[in-house]
């Protein structure tokens, strides 16, 4: 049980990490699209945010975290 509530916690806790990148991420390419600096930022956020994305969820697969 001390297991399931760490990969959940750590689940909710990339989640809502992620959601935020994304979102600040997408706001600043929304908001900023004249601006060059500012839109480049967002992108680089919601690229950055999928690539934890899949790391964190290469993580919670591997075996070290199914079997602690």
């Amino acid at each position: 049980m001390k297991v399931v509530r760490k990969v959940l916690h750590m689940f909710v806790v990339a989640f809502v990490g992620l959601s935020l990148m994304l979102f600040t991420g997408f706001a600043l390419l929304v908001c900023a699209a004249h601006r060059e600096w500012w839109g480049a930022i967002g992108g680089a956020l919601m690229v950055l945010a999928a690539i934890l994305a899949a790391a964190i969820d290469i993580r919670l697969r591997s075996p070290e975290v199914r079997q602690s």
